[in-house]
């Protein structure tokens, strides 16, 4: 358990969704700490909202390994400086091209590989955000709850807000 923060960049940008290929850089989750009134600190896990699930919904699936909007690698230091203790997205946090020439997934890489934070991905975040919307609440109870797995070899996780 920790606290939990939704970024959501669609709702600063004031648009229903990020266009895939959209990058992300500390700029923008600045911005979002300073509209929505909370500032990410030491232990706190953050929720990217990029608004996926309304695109798709929308328009359709399209192979998000090929291009989604996330971070940019170069928040990698900014995550680090603020002491993030989990990463979620409703995609798989990256920009999708990574902008990082020879690389694929250089967050995922950085955050798991260098920094050893763990990744939460395709999180479905819209009811996160609708609540948290509704509040004027960004932060909420983040409890992160294993889910047996009979025979298996991992336990996934179930992410809970309470609010």
């Amino acid at each position: 358990m920790t606290r939990g923060i939704l970024i959501d960049i669609p709702r600063l940008k004031n648009v229903p969704y990020l266009e895939p290929g959209t990058a992300l850089y500390v700029e923008d989750l600045e911005a979002w700490e300073k509209m929505a009134g909370v500032t990410v600190s030491s232990g706190d896990a953050i929720f990217l909202r990029t608004g996926r699930w309304v695109r798709r919904q929308r328009l359709g699936p399209w192979d998000v390994s090929q291009q989604a909007a996330g971070v940019h690698a170069s928040v990698a230091s900014w995550i680090k400086a603020r002491g993030v203790s989990f990463i979620g997205s409703d995609a798989a946090l990256d920009v999708t091209p990574s902008l990082v020439e020879g690389m694929n997934l250089a967050v995922h890489t950085l955050m798991i590989n260098a920094l050893g934070i763990n990744l939460l991905d395709n999180q479905d975040l819209e009811a996160v955000a609708d609540q948290a919307a509704k509040l004027h609440r960004w932060e909420f109870m983040l409890t992160l709850a294993p889910i047996p797995v009979a025979g298996g070899t991992g336990s996934p996780l179930n992410a809970i807000a309470t609010f």
